[in-house]
């Protein structure tokens, strides 16, 4: 594959407050794949495989322009604007000695707005617009079938895909206190996603799918956080809140089916700093998954979930250091999945610093003392629900020296002040 891109951007100041920007940019890609599928004749494999051969190439030029304005003020920022573009898209079948040239007209809109609210307290709202095309591999009509009971086919006929994105955000911090409030909410929908179709054939265990065009897609999540310092503990405290759910259209048997997926969690977090002294945190979340199929409404995924995350390091004197870390998983048992996952993994380590500005380290560390890290993964489909561990990386240790070239190496003030 080969991508090529330059862009051109102008700005004027029409007044101290208002300004208009002008750009355009232009971008070609070129690709192509081939693959020759060889049948087995005499104990040779010389027969040809036309329906099992591709030889493919699939180029875009796209053209963009844009014009956007903006204004500052004291007390607000403001800028709307939008692009448009022009995509050429041409698909060569080179076998079939077929091409296929269509054009897309796309418009990009954006908008941004900052209310100021105070010294340190923001409003904000982003809304953009944008497309993403289908892949050479998407649109190529090959029938793969390295996986007899897994077999894909490519969709020349699929359309790009129109993202909408708006995020809503605050955020609040009172410098004296320490005290601090933020929120975030964001939306995405998509027009035309790009989904996928299975067909199953029960009897042989057999599944043919490939990609497809869908409408309904989308995914919303929100954050909300609230902090502040405790000055007689000089503890600095923590606490938010996090939902998120989102939905994910497939056709199944020719039949639409409706991912539902949510997620509900909180948290609280610890954090105790004295400069060269000590270095204490605490990071904890639980949270509530919830899968569901509109096909199977019989068969739900629900289960908790939470995370406790300590560390702590101590500064001695003549620059030694010492500290640990760790990591507690604890993950619900389901009517599926029965099996213990829960994970406890423990590090530790011992440092010595030299020189004045401390830039030369030698650090001796063990990881996961406990030996029980393992790979995780569950994953939840109109078809599958699965459950997934894998081996990683198990109890180490490691001696390493490290140089630090930054003019100041010593450790840093505290980040929550």
């Amino acid at each position: 594959a080969l991508t090529l891109a330059g862009k051109v951007v102008f700005t004027e100041a029409i007044t101290k407050t208002f300004f208009v920007e002008a750009n355009y940019s232009i971008a070609s890609s070129d690709s192509r794949t081939e693959r020759i599928t060889l049948g087995n004749v005499n104990g040779k494999y010389e027969d040809y495989v036309d329906s099992l051969s591709t030889d493919y190439e699939f180029d875009v030029l796209t053209n963009r322009g844009g014009l956007s304005f903006r204004l500052n003020k004291k007390k607000y920022n403001l800028s709307v604007g939008s692009d448009i573009s022009n995509s050429n898209f041409k698909q060569k079948d080179l076998l079939q000695d077929t091409t296929l040239t269509y054009d897309y007209v796309n418009l990009f809109p954006r908008a941004n707005f900052q209310y100021i609210m105070g010294p340190q307290r923001r409003l904000s709202f982003n809304y953009n617009g944008n497309t993403r095309q289908p892949t050479i591999d998407q649109l190529q009509p090959l029938r793969d079938n390295s996986d007899p009971l897994n077999v894909y086919r490519g969709n020349p006929n699929l359309k790009q895909e129109f993202r909408n994105q708006f995020r809503l955000s605050f955020s609040d911090y009172k410098v004296l206190t320490s005290r601090n409030i933020y929120a975030s909410f964001n939306l995405n929908v998509i027009d035309n996603a790009i989904g996928t179709a299975e067909q199953f054939d029960y009897a042989l265990g057999k599944r043919i799918y490939a990609p497809v065009n869908v409408d309904g897609n989308y995914n919303f999540n929100a954050y909300m956080g609230y902090g502040w310092k405790i000055k007689k503990l000089d503890l600095n405290v923590n606490f938010n809140l996090d939902a998120s759910t989102g939905k994910n259209n497939t056709i199944v048997n020719n039949e639409k089916n409706v991912n539902t997926n949510s997620r509900f969690g909180g948290g609280v977090n610890l954090y105790y700093f004295k400069q060269k002294k000590v270095n204490l945190g605490l990071w904890s979340s639980v949270s509530r998954n919830i899968s569901e199929s509109s096909i199977r409404k019989d068969v739900a995924t629900k289960y908790w979930a939470a995370n406790i995350n300590p560390n702590a390091t101590v500064y001695l004197p003549k620059k030694f250091e010492l500290g640990t870390d760790g990591s507690i998983d604890l993950r619900e048992r389901t009517d599926l999945f029965t099996r213990n996952l829960n994970v406890i993994k423990w590090n530790a380590w011992a440092a010595k610093k030299f020189f004045k500005e401390e830039s030369l380290m030698l650090r001796f560390e063990v990881r996961d003392i406990l030996d029980q890290n393992i790979g995780f993964q569950r994953n939840i489909s109109s078809t599958n629900i699965t459950e997934r561990t894998y081996d990683t990386l198990r109890r180490f240790w490691l001696l390493s020296l490290t140089y630090n070239f930054n003019k100041n190496g010593k450790a840093p003030a505290n980040p929550w002040d």
